[in-house]
């Protein structure tokens, strides 16, 4: 195999400090601006762990906040918001800065909270998904868009009445190696890696290519709301994408897509929990 080097692209500062603000539904995300005359903009990820919480482990919750932007607004949702800084070449800083906004400060007070997990077996409806040691994750490490997870069953409101509620989902995700570290799955050249293995003629390899930076898988969430009895031949409305926010319903469907931009590598989701408060 040959493998080419191109020169070196210079990466971006990392953000020092992130901070937060709960405002009801919505978080306030507000960070140091890096001043690097290279910047490009900002990408922001979630998990939901509260603690040791890694990049390449999360789902995106804001692709892109450009330059010279350094704030954001997204839904209200406990867990660890990250972010990175991207060059104008599509380089991302080297290391993230993190936030923990803890359960205790979103807005609660609710009288029902219903859930349905998703693991183990995981039987609802699969496409282009593999179900292996108790885990999901795209058949083979495909990058088809089609690969889709619905839940065996949907979530009625308690009274059987339409309410307005808030829903999420919060997966539990690793990002998984198909590839046993095949060198052939690598692209021709360096700098067309997902992140990282930038190469300096002076000093060589600045920026080790490490598992905890890469942002190349994503779940993304899905919801189905009707105000019919879900048990009798129910109009439904069309599934929309969606983090975290309010939609009226008496019961509420959920699928989840597994998304890659690399080949060999997928999400691996050992739980998915979907919420509806009111």
């Amino acid at each position: 195999m040959i493998v080419k080097i191109a020169k070196a692209r210079t990466i971006p500062s990392t953000v020092q400090t992130i901070t937060y603000e709960v405002n009801g539904s919505t978080t306030q995300l507000e960070w140091e601006p890096i001043t690097d005359a290279n910047l490009s903009h900002y990408q922001i990820r979630h998990a939901i762990e509260t603690s040791s919480a890694i990049w390449s482990d999360a789902t995106t919750a804001v692709a892109k906040v450009s330059r010279p932007a350094n704030s954001v607004s997204v839904p209200a949702r406990a867990g660890t918001y990250m972010i990175k800084a991207y060059s104008k070449g599509g380089k991302p800083s080297a290391n993230w800065a993190s936030v923990v906004v803890p359960a205790a400060d979103l807005n609660g007070g609710y009288s029902q909270t219903l859930t349905r997990a998703e693991q183990t077996a995981f039987s609802g409806n699969k496409i282009g998904l593999t179900v292996a040691s108790n885990k999901i994750y795209t058949t083979g490490g495909n990058t088809a868009l089609i690969n889709r997870y619905d839940f065996s069953n949907y979530i009625e409101t308690h009274d059987n009445a339409v309410k307005l509620a808030n829903v999420r989902i919060d997966a539990a995700v690793d990002r998984k190696d198909l590839t046993d570290g095949t060198v052939d799955t690598l692209p021709n050249l360096f700098d067309d890696l997902p992140t990282g293995f930038i190469y300096d003629e002076n000093s060589g390899f600045d920026y080790v290519h490490v598992k905890n930076h890469h942002n190349d898988c994503n779940l993304i969430f899905e919801v189905s709301t009707t105000d019919d009895n879900p048990a009798s031949s129910p109009t439904w409305s069309a599934y929309k994408p969606f983090r975290a926010g309010q939609f009226s319903g008496r019961a509420f469907r959920f699928s989840v897509y597994f998304r890659s931009s690399s080949t060999g590598f997928s999400p691996e989701v050992s739980t998915l929990t979907a919420y509806v408060e009111y």
